[in-house]
């Protein structure tokens, strides 16, 4: 299969961008087809078992009633995405824009890191990116916390901002996880380029060669 793909009648860039185009399509097909099946299957089994739930039959949120048979998937897309987007228009604009760009950057590293470890592994390559990525999140989170730098702190009062903060450390991450993606792209290419028919056990790059 490797040089049956490397015989294409196309670039290495051109291979490359299909790669990630073609992998970062079906990842995102893959993950929302597993939710949306997760979350039927359990919808389905609270149906049909007659769960009412540990106190309630069914809740309030945002003027809307849930069911504990009902679809979370709604309120699962609303915890995931950034307050910046989720409810702009009562938040300081500072604060919006400094949270937008961090989520940016932070979702642009992960596809890049996820780039890199595919193409640098040959076996295990999700399982082993995953606890990377895992292990540098436990890592900056200790490390804040020991250095005493914040992100991103806000309160409320009746429904307004009371006050809010945009710690230094959400700065630096906005500047800095964007260069990390760009290299990570750069050295995932790299890699591709050096792409041989045989190569080790485990990794597609072959240092002692380079």
């Amino acid at each position: 299969k490797r040089a049956t793909f490397l015989m294409l009648p196309s670039s290495n860039l051109e291979k490359f961008l299909s790669l990630v185009v073609f992998t970062t399509v079906i990842g995102i097909a893959c993950l929302l087809l597993a939710l949306v099946l997760g979350d039927s299957l359990r919808m389905a089994w609270y149906w049909l078992s007659g769960y009412q739930g540990p106190r309630m039959e069914c809740v309030e949120m945002d003027g809307v009633t849930y069911h504990w048979w009902s679809s979370a998937i709604p309120q699962l897309i609303k915890e995931l995405a950034p307050e910046a987007i989720t409810n702009p228009m009562e938040l300081p604009m500072d604060w919006c824009i400094a949270n937008g760009m961090l989520t940016f950057g932070l979702w642009l590293w992960l596809h890049s890191f996820y780039t890199l470890g595919g193409t640098l592994l040959r076996k295990y390559a999700f399982v082993a990116t995953s606890i990377c990525i895992l292990l540098c999140l436990i890592i900056l989170v200790k490390t804040m916390a020991f250095i005493g730098l914040g992100m991103f702190q806000i309160s409320w009062e009746d429904g307004a901002v009371k006050e809010y903060e945009i710690g230094s450390m959400a700065y630096v991450l906005s500047v800095l996880l964007p260069i990390f993606a760009v290299f990570n792209y750069w050295a995932s290419y790299r890699i591709f380029k050096g792409f041989q028919l045989i190569t080790n056990k485990w990794m597609n790059y072959d240092i002692y060669k380079r």
